[in-house]
């Protein structure tokens, strides 16, 4: 099979695309807010630097490229006191938002939701879950973006 050399053209659309990926991150990591997105198939393909540090404890590298449940895995295996979240175990809770994430992605659409964990610092906070699905331009259903807002002091007033 003969190689062709990258054109002009294609050198272009990779540097536009390297270009766009470090835009969005450098937007993500700007947010306060934890924020991930996934692929279609519930694959992590981004996190911002505070959804990394504060809610899973685990560097960007052992979270992209990972399904909830590998992640979930990983923070139940490195931090003990954190698998279990009001008396029911951290892999249920990623289990059932598992089955929430596949629906949203086979439906399309938002969801919010309540949720209360441990963070990374061992201290509970109660959060705020907004998930929506995001889709190309002919609507197919590319993946899923999350965002979580810490509501714990507004739920104690």
């Amino acid at each position: 099979m003969k190689e062709f050399p990258m054109g002009r053209k294609n050198s272009k659309i990779k540097s536009v695309s390297q270009d766009n990926y470090y835009f969005i991150k450098g937007i993500l990591n700007t947010m306060l807010n934890p924020v991930c997105y996934k692929d279609r198939n519930g694959i992590y393909l981004g996190v911002n630097e505070i959804y990394a540090r504060q809610i899973v404890g685990l560097p960007e590298e052992k979270i992209v490229g990972h399904k909830l449940l590998e992640v979930g895995r990983k923070i139940a295996e490195r931090f003990p006191e954190r698998s279990v979240v009001n008396g029911i175990s951290l892999l249920e809770h990623v289990k059932g938002w598992e089955k929430d994430d596949a629906k949203l992605l086979r439906q399309g659409g938002t969801s919010t939701h309540q949720y209360e964990g441990i963070c990374v610092d061992g201290i509970k906070r109660l959060f705020l879950v907004n998930k929506s699905t995001f889709s190309n331009e002919n609507g197919e259903i590319l993946g899923l973006f999350t965002v979580l807002q810490d509501i714990t002091e507004r739920d104690e007033i």
